[in-house]
């Protein structure tokens, strides 16, 4: 095996920089250190006990460890849950990993290590003591960040009140939903506008109007079939509210998206209709990418690299997140000095990386937070910087 170099392979000018880098540091840059706990969770399962009388052994196994009680004489309901509880929480090759507790007739079981599931079984004899177990939650780690992506709060840590930050992703939203209520005047005419919001922009995305006819129920029928033609492919639905529709519901198709309704009515009918529109889920942190964007995750010289060879923070990590200046991030597409920054938000290794274009699982950023800066000069580099005013 031989190691050599060419003329053609030394590069022309130094690297610019790597995912993550700041493009130039001044006096201007703002950052702050974050946790990283999304999506972790706990495993917490149920099982259900039941009084089989005096003397009958009571078993179950948790992770292969048996824990035994005997209902012993007279004992009630509450005392058996009790003592079982009790038992598994004094078990040593048990208590580490799993805490108990009953309540009424629910054995509760949770995990104690985010991320670390436990197995649980129950004895065929007797088989009328203790219920197949529910599963209330799955175990889950927490995702690593790699640099230079889109990161978003989830709120506060309890014990230190550090900012706790996610991987901007469809998974940690839920959807937006709004309702809007149309009163039927014949003849009225009901126009109805949907717009995407980012921040303190708006930008209209479907503009529709009807003409009130037959009863409400048509109307409102008639307006959800022009404005799911009228809104984008994997923006916002709406649906009739139900049978005998009353009025509209809308719901955010992509997770992260924020949009607005209006509706209007005129007088053309005999009196003029009444509309109102509803939040029923958000507009939030929770359902929204333009509200809960808090900066873009920077690089780190500590913190190891994938197996993709891309650096990225672990679960439970604190992470250096930018919230105000310029950074590199990766980026393939060629970009125009203050143009949009889209964050892709659909399920996949993307998630959280930053665009130029649109695409149907991406949420544009507001411009008043978020815009492009300058193309990288080595396009075999695959990167760009964005400029940050979080």
């Amino acid at each position: 095996m031989t190691i050599s170099q060419g003329v053609s392979d030394v590069r022309s000018r130094s690297r610019q920089g790597k995912p993550g880098q700041w493009v130039e540091r001044g006096f201007t840059e703002e950052y702050f250190t974050g946790l990283n706990q999304s999506p972790q969770a706990v495993q917490v399962s149920t099982v259900t006990l039941t009084d089989q009388g005096d003397d009958d052994d009571v078993i179950i196994t948790i992770n292969g460890i048996d824990v035994t009680i005997n209902t012993g004489t007279g004992l009630s309901l509450a005392q058996i849950g009790a003592a079982l509880a009790a038992a598994i929480n004094a078990e040593p090759l048990v208590r580490g990993q799993v805490a108990a507790s009953f309540d009424t007739a629910t054995l509760t079981l949770t995990g104690v290590v985010p991320g670390l599931a436990f197995t649980l079984s129950i004895a065929s004899d007797p088989d009328t003591v203790l219920s197949a177990d529910t599963a209330v939650t799955a175990a889950d780690a927490a995702d690593p960040i790699p640099f230079g992506r889109a990161v978003m709060m989830t709120g506060f840590n309890t014990g230190e009140s550090e900012k706790l930050v996610a991987l901007a992703a469809s998974t940690v939203f839920t959807a937006q939903v709004a309702t809007a209520t149309i009163a039927y005047v014949e003849d009225a005419v009901i126009r109805i506008k949907v717009y995407e919001v980012s921040g303190s922009e708006r930008t209209i995305i479907a503009d529709v109007s009807e003409a009130s006819a037959v009863n409400r129920d048509t109307t409102v029928d008639a307006l959800v079939v022009l404005l799911n033609a009228d809104l984008p492919t994997n923006s916002v639905l709406a649906a009739a509210d139900n049978a005998t529709a009353t009025g509209i519901v809308f719901t955010a198709e992509v997770l992260g998206l924020e949009f607005e309704v209006e509706v209007f009515a005129g007088h053309e009918g005999a009196t003029l209709p009444a509309t109102s529109v509803a939040a029923t889920t958000g507009p939030s942190f929770a359902t929204s990418i333009g509200r809960s964007i808090c900066g873009v995750s920077l690089y780190s010289h500590t913190d190891p690299a994938s197996s993709t060879g891309e650096g990225e923070y672990a679960g439970n990590a604190g992470v250096l997140v930018a919230s105000k200046g310029k950074v590199w991030v990766e980026c393939d597409e060629t970009v125009v000095h203050g143009g949009t920054v889209f964050v892709e938000m659909g399920v996949s290794a993307d998630n959280g990386k930053l665009y130029a274009a649109a695409s149907s699982t991406r949420v544009a950023l507001s411009r008043r937070v978020a815009v492009w800066e300058r193309d990288g000069l080595a396009a075999g580099d695959s990167i760009a910087a964005v400029r940050l005013s979080m």
